[in-house]
């Protein structure tokens, strides 16, 4: 990973279609709600305290089709801000909350750059975004600037441990065919790809944990999460020291990571009552 300048003034203002949007954005409308989801997102969140969502206002940045805001309402959170830059994702994501939760939710175009919420939330999170953003270090810093002093911010990350033969082998055919073909073409070789997986797991490959919550998915969801590996223009590897630090140096006390299925990082952090300095270098 790159080390970046930790002042945002010091760098070029960040390309949000480098995190890829559009693609996840066709990919959200694909989608389903299934229980495994909320399976998902308990490990996700797994570094949060679940008492902690009762009656805490939160912020989901970065929401796609809206299910990881139904979840956190669900476990007693709201109200709510729910925030992404794909139109498509968001009237998706509206129609689901309107739906399927009584609590109020609301849905907003807004980027990770540019949250414009000071001291607001209980808890500011974002699952599965942060790691293919150009600028993770500045979409941190903005969450906990929206969260309130003592809250509590949350993000789920790609793990590099155990991810090897990713980082080696797959990443550099996603970056540069997967992600640079026509988002259909894409989606029609993701069935190919995941047919393959699906008959490897089933043949006994894989023994950790990730593995065996894959072997409980369909053959479409299956797809579905071998087409988001394929769609981004980024993905982000972290180390669970590197998960840390991302949070640590933006000012965040009290880390918690949870090493999730042993292949990604469900990290969280609470915002200081007194601003601490973050810190000169940021996380890889």
């Amino acid at each position: 990973m790159t080390i970046h300048p930790s002042d945002p003034s010091q760098r070029a203002a960040p390309d949000i279609h480098a995190g890829s949007p559009d693609r996840f954005g066709y990919s959200h409308v694909l989608k389903k709600l299934l229980d495994i989801h909320v399976e998902q997102f308990n490990g996700w969140t797994a570094a949060l305290p679940p008492e902690l969502w009762k009656g805490a206002s939160f912020l989901d940045v970065g929401c796609g089709m809206g299910r990881n805001s139904l979840w956190a309402t669900q476990k007693g959170a709201g109200p709510g801000v729910a925030i992404d830059v794909d139109e498509g994702a968001l009237a998706f994501a509206g129609d689901i909350l309107r739906a399927k939760t009584e609590v109020p939710v609301e849905v907003r175009w807004m980027s990770a750059y540019q949250i414009d919420f000071q001291d607001h939330f209980d808890i500011a999170f974002s699952l599965g975004v942060i790691h293919h953003l150009e600028n993770p270090e500045l979409a941190v810093q903005n969450m906990v600037k929206a969260t309130k002093p003592g809250g509590r911010v949350l993000v789920w990350l790609y793990g590099r441990e155990n991810n090897g033969w990713i980082v080696h082998l797959f990443n550099p055919v996603r970056r540069l065919i997967f992600s640079r073909l026509p988002i259909r073409v894409t989606d029609h070789l993701s069935w190919g790809l995941a047919v393959v997986l699906w008959a490897m797991l089933h043949l006994g490959w894989g023994r950790l944990p990730y593995h065996d919550l894959l072997r409980k998915t369909t053959l479409r969801h299956l797809k579905q999460i071998t087409f988001d590996h394929m769609l981004p223009q980024i993905a982000l590897y972290y180390r669970r020291e590197e998960a840390e630090n991302l949070l640590r140096q933006a000012g965040l006390t009290d880390i918690v990571s949870v090493w999730t299925n042993r292949m990604s990082w469900s990290v969280s952090g609470i915002k200081p009552q007194t601003p601490t300095p973050t810190a000169t270098s940021s996380a890889p």
